[in-house]
Order: structure tokens, then C-alpha cells, then sequence
């Protein structure tokens, strides 16, 4: 593993985690609504509340730079009032190219989520087609570090991203016990696009639609403005502040 930001000021060696775990995550979601409208960072995470609230996920606009489904989750107590540094969110990227794009972590969580937030970034490549079995690797953007009243505290969220690639048993096992299989096989082929012949040729002149290819890094740096003080790592291939003004909620959560 890589090193992570050391804390700064007098000399002090304590690494800073996130104050909770993703197995203390809950999800309050029964359905999906949708937006047309591009996320506004200056309403986030009050938006990540109504979502809780509403027992929705969000479908992001066509749009929608980095994301394409937004789900709320909560790391604190349902049962007590809610408390907004501990909303976090799962945020899902579909690809149905056949070429693979890398999966970074850039700038953009620091702008939407909360100091020291914990957030779980899923890009799944749909599109690939694999023989063996295929373990999804695992990324983690640690937040640098400042030293107020004394204390190491982060200058942004925590972010854990996870690449799946493929879209058959080999990365969902469960596929071949349900009997998934051929109909997940037959959605996806609906939804990929003709990535051969004129198709590929048409696109591949139009910058962000090369179908067959992988997306550079340096492309990608140009997009989210690079990583910034943050630091990137690889872990191995396997709003309002003042929560005092709401209640709890009557609703049921489940762990992530």
C-alpha cells in the first residue's frame, strides 16, 4: 500500500481515518426518481437528505459529468437526530463501451461532499466480455490533512472506488445461481452500442465518444482538473452543519 498524507503541523504521526466503517452505512431507498438538471454542489448534501427523507435514489441527468446514479447513505443512528456530517452517498458510473476506462478519483467529491465524508464511488464496465473470473479492484482517495486546535482534521471526504468489469457470472456469481445468466447477456447486447465499422468510425472523431478505446489518464486530468493536494491510491485488485433543528426519521433502513 502507498503512503498517505502525513498530518501536518508539530511533528505529530497520527493518520487520520474516517470517524466510521462502510459496514455502519444504512440505505433508505425503495424506488428511483430522476433529474434533468446538473448536481448543485451548493445544495448537495441537502439534497442527500431529502433523498433519505423520500426513500429515493436519483438517476442523474444524460448529462451528468463522473455519475450516473446517486444513492444516499447514512453512517450515524436513524433512531437519533440526523446528523449531516455523516450523510455519504454511493455513486454509480455504467460503461457499456468494450474498451476499458480507468477509474479516478479526481476533485470533483471535495466540491459535492462534506470534510471527512465517506463516499463509495461503483464504475462498472458492462460492455467488457470476459472468460476467467474477474475480482473487481479497489481504489482509496485519502483527503490531506490540517491541523486546527490541535487536532489532525481532513480537508475533504473519504472516497473508496470500486471498478467492476464485465457483465456475466465472472463478476456477478450470483448471475449463474438466479438463472441471470442469458437475460443479462441479452439486455446488455440491447444497450451496447455497434462499436466496429462506421459507428466506431463517427465517433471516434468526436472527443469523449472514442467507443473501442481507453480513456488516457491525461485525458481524464484535463476533465476533473488532475488530484489536486489529495492522493489517489490503490489498495490491491480484488449544505447546513446544524443537525440540532431536525428529528429523527420514521422510515426503515437497511446496511449497505
Amino acid at each position: 500500500m502507498q503512503k498517505r498524507p502525513r498530518p501536518r503541523g508539530d511533528g505529530s504521526v497520527t493518520l487520520v481515518d474516517p470517524i466510521y466503517s462502510i459496514k455502519d452505512g444504512v440505505l433508505n431507498f425503495t424506488h428511483f426518481t430522476y433529474t434533468t438538471k446538473h448536481l448543485d454542489p451548493a445544495n448537495f448534501t441537502n439534497l442527500l437528505v431529502e433523498l433519505l427523507r423520500s426513500n429515493a435514489a436519483l438517476q442523474l441527468c444524460p448529462n451528468q459529468k463522473w455519475w450516473d446514479i446517486l444513492i444516499p447513505v447514512y453512517f450515524g443512528d436513524p433512531a437519533l437526530p440526523l446528523d449531516f456530517k455523516k450523510v455519504g452517498a454511493l455513486l454509480i458510473q455504467a460503461k457499456n463501451r468494450i474498451g476499458q476506462k480507468s477509474l479516478k478519483l479526481g476533485n470533483q467529491y471535495k466540491d459535492f461532499f462534506l470534510p471527512g465524508a465517506l463516499v463509495i464511488c461503483l464504475q462498472l464496465e458492462i460492455g467488457m466480455k470476459l472468460q476467467n473470473l474477474q475480482v473487481p479492484s479497489f481504489q482509496m482517495r485519502w483527503p490531506s490533512l490540517k491541523e486546527e486546535n490541535g487536532e489532525q482534521v481532513p480537508t475533504g471526504p473519504f472516497v473508496m472506488g470500486v471498478h467492476a468489469r464485465g457483465h456475466g457470472p465472472e463478476t456477478f456469481p450470483f448471475l449463474a445461481n438466479h438463472g441471470l445468466a442469458v437475460p443479462c447477456e441479452l439486455l446488455v447486447k440491447e444497450v451496447t452500442p455497434n462499436q466496429t465499422g462506421l459507428e466506431l468510425q463517427i465517433c471516434s472523431r468526436l472527443r469523449g465518444l472514442h467507443l473501442g478505446e481507453t480513456e488516457s489518464d491525461d485525458d481524464h486530468d484535463k476533465d476533473d482538473g488532475g488530484n489536486g493536494d489529495d492522493d489517489d491510491i490503490d489498495v490491491g485488485d480484488a449544505g447546513d452543519d446544524d443537525a440540532d433543528d431536525h428529528d429523527g426519521w420514521d422510515s426503515q433502513m437497511s446496511g449497505v
